[in-house]
């Protein structure tokens, strides 16, 4: 078993696979991140948790994902077949590492204000 350091991460950037019709790479997408459903004409919202839900990520931009050491394996193994990958080990800076716990917490529209954020 692999030691991790505590202030590392990983960086993983990918691509949906260009051979996907549009209706697979919104159902991935929508896997993966989750999704609003609405019912009854819109009287009605459910939030449909995705794979990343019990997940502590960062996704900076489209397409990037930081993780945690620990859930990396579990990510990439999502990933894997799907989409092209490039996978790098990072050093997490303290804010970085304070966003990803929170970043269980928050619903998803809170934690994209925290990664622009960090963007600056």
């Amino acid at each position: 078993m692999k030691r991790f350091r505590k202030n590392s991460g990983y960086l993983i950037a990918f691509r949906l696979k260009k051979r996907l019709k549009a209706k697979e790479r919104v159902r991935f997408c929508q896997t993966l991140y989750g999704y609003l459903d609405r019912s009854q004409y819109g009287n009605y919202y459910y939030q449909r948790e995705g794979f990343l839900k019990g997940i502590p990520y960062l996704s900076p931009i489209r397409g990037v994902l930081i993780v945690s050491s620990e859930a990396r394996e579990r990510v990439l193994s999502f990933l894997k077949g799907k989409v092209a990958m490039y996978v790098r080990e990072i050093i997490l800076k303290p804010e970085d590492l304070k966003a990803l716990a929170k970043s269980l917490d928050l619903n998803r529209k809170e934690l994209k204000k925290i990664n622009k954020e960090l963007l600056k």
